[in-house]
């Protein structure tokens, strides 16, 4: 996550919410902008939860085969934390994604 997001140009989120959510609550990514999550794939709760309707984070562990897709090859890290939540079970990624969140989880 960070201040240029497709969130924020959206007008969902501003860039000051996006960097006190990352600096001081240690969000490091969203799972489809509804539930924040921190490298350990816990959820933490910022003033953004709740603008955006969808799926939270239990919910989705409930979903018998739940596959993410994940393109951006700057999101490793993010990738890593939603794999951590336990709500995704199959994630279709680049392989220098793989690579390195192997090379992280480690």
């Amino acid at each position: 996550m960070n201040e240029n997001s497709y969130m924020v140009k959206l007008g969902w989120f501003t860039p000051h919410e996006i960097i006190d959510a990352s600096l001081n609550q240690g969000v490091i990514g969203d799972i489809v902008g509804y539930d924040f999550f921190n490298a350990q794939g816990q959820h933490v709760d910022t003033v953004m939860n709740d603008r955006v309707i969808g799926l939270s984070i239990d919910e989705l562990r409930k979903i018998p085969c739940m596959i993410a897709i994940a393109a951006e090859n700057t999101k490793a890290l993010a990738m890593l934390g939603a794999l951590r939540t336990g709500a995704i079970d199959i994630i279709a990624t680049s392989a220098l994604n793989v690579r390195t969140i192997l090379n992280m989880s480690q």
